[in-house]
């Protein structure tokens, strides 16, 4: 059976990959167009850069939600007016079904990553190759293979989610090692499952090991990152299809998630559309599912809290130690890659030991929640902290140190790295609203998160429940990206507090 189960993983591990590199690089390239002219050129390369960085940090289970609501069992793309489901709905499933959805998650990865590989190479390397070529053919042949580090480090990202997350795939029924570790093994393991679920992720932390140790020595280096992309002398004909390719990227990656939720709210059994409906759909569910937001904010902000901290204290102690940079980065990589049901697994078996007082903080606290959402959210804080300091004057740094009191260079701390410490905080917290894998066998009894709740909706299909519940954790989301979008822009630009 772990061989069948070892299959099924290396099929949606190419089909996920193969969807992430065929919507990812084509956006890529038309956003680098998009991102070298000025006018309302400049407003949707703003808009493709909040779509892509929201796209890519929206949790996974939300673009299921969509997906399935979309095409799936109950899915309105096969709605007919009669007010029945046509059978092509029946064929978003298996390798198709979990394929696209990790696919299109990858796809904003991949995206952004190579935009920024791209604008992080010289200005001369980049305008000499489009005055030897056409833009399209300078892109594809010169600057991508001088950027080869941003598609690697998104591929490798949606091969590693693809290999240890079981979210999608239990939603499926498609058994991956690592959906049969957490049906079977979860509770009770034997050498044997820890051993095979252990696969995938030592070939995730390998090639996240050879891109850290090729691509990333030096963190510094993003700190050389060009503010923009210089003026591409490409045709209307280019543009036009830029701008197209652009629009169509955007109505994948954000357009057709949004709208089905608004469709599935507003959709009557006769399958006519009504807004009112769709309103008083919509406060229903926040009033049914209320206590499940305040649990889904009460357990990412304490996890991104806790990350953020602790990113922060070892980005400090590593700063200046750039010989310890790789193989933080390293160990890091391999925390992070470590299946959630693993963590959970290895966290309960931790407050079950047998100290007064243990016991009872493993079922009846938050505590143990917030411990297996920390390997996918610290080492995220840490690198972000970490390149923020490279942005910083080092001589900054050095008057810091020469303060005689602890508190005030801690308010000189935080005053330098403010606005990127709340970035950390908001970012860490959304990934950890949104980790199903590693809360579902350890979160307290009684407590339910949007993520988890969902998670358990979808096994059904995809209604108008599940479609407003899913529409109000969107709309948080959301909300915050574009704070943490403003944050970021602030900080780019040197802005003052």
């Amino acid at each position: 059976m772990w061989w069948h189960s070892t299959g099924l993983t290396l099929q949606l591990l190419c089909s996920a990959t193969c969807i992430a590199l065929a919507i990812g690089l084509p956006m890529a390239w038309a956003w680098t167009l998009v991102g070298s002219r000025t006018g309302v050129f400049r407003w949707l390369d703003v808009l493709v850069g909040a779509v892509v960085v929201a796209a890519a940090t929206t949790p996974l289970i939300l673009h299921a939600t969509a997906w399935e609501a979309a095409a799936g069992k109950f899915g309105w793309w096969w709605w007919t007016g009669a007010g029945s489901i046509q059978s092509l709905g029946q064929g978003f499933r298996g390798v198709i079904s979990v394929g696209w959805i990790h696919g299109i998650h990858g796809a904003a990865g991949v995206a952004g990553l190579t935009r920024l590989s791209i604008a992080m190479l010289p200005p001369s390397v980049v305008q000499s190759a489009y005055l030897e070529a056409s833009p399209t053919r300078a892109w594809w042949r010169t600057l991508l293979p001088a950027a080869l580090w941003g598609p690697t480090c998104g591929i490798t990202l949606v091969a590693m989610l693809t290999l240890t997350e079981m979210t999608v795939a239990n939603l499926y029924a498609y058994t991956t090692i690592a959906d049969r570790f957490y049906l079977y093994y979860a509770i009770e393991p034997d050498l044997t499952s820890v051993f095979w679920v252990m696969v995938p992720t030592l070939i995730a932390i390998a090639g996240g090991a050879a891109v850290i140790q090729s691509r990333l020595r030096n963190l510094g280096v993003m700190v050389t990152m060009p503010r923009g992309i210089p003026r591409v002398p490409a045709s209307r004909l280019a543009m036009s299809v830029a701008t197209v390719t652009t629009l169509a990227g955007m109505l994948l990656l954000a357009g057709i998630p949004v709208a089905t939720f608004l469709i599935k709210l507003g959709m009557s059994p006769e399958g006519i559309l009504d807004g009112g409906l769709a309103i008083e759909r919509w406060m229903t569910s926040i009033r049914v599912h209320g206590q499940d937001y305040v649990w889904t904010a009460q357990i990412a902000l304490g996890t991104g809290l806790i990350a953020t901290l602790a990113g922060w204290m070892l980005a400090a102690c590593v700063y200046r130690r750039r010989g310890w940079q790789i193989p933080i980065a390293m160990i890091l990589w391999f925390w992070f890659c470590i299946p959630g049901p693993l963590v959970a697994l290895g966290i309960k078996q931790f407050f079950s030991i047998d100290v007064p007082g243990m016991d009872s903080i493993g079922r009846r606290t938050l505590v143990p929640t917030f411990l297996a959402l920390l390997p996918r959210t610290m080492p995220i804080a840490y690198l972000i902290l970490l390149v923020a300091m490279q942005f910083t004057d080092a001589s900054i740094w050095d008057l810091r140190r020469l303060e005689p009191s602890r508190t005030a260079r801690l308010a000189i701390g935080f005053r330098l790295l403010g606005r990127p410490l709340a970035m950390t905080l908001g970012i860490t917290a959304i990934i950890a609203s949104g980790d199903v894998a590693a809360t579902l066998r350890i979160i307290p009894p009684g407590v339910s998160t949007v993520s988890t709740r969902l998670f358990g909706l979808l096994h059904s299909g995809a209604r108008y429940q599940e479609a407003g519940l899913a529409l109000t954790y969107l709309g948080c989301v959301a909300a915050a990206m574009a704070v943490l979008w403003r944050l970021g822009y602030r900080v780019a630009g040197g802005e003052e507090s």
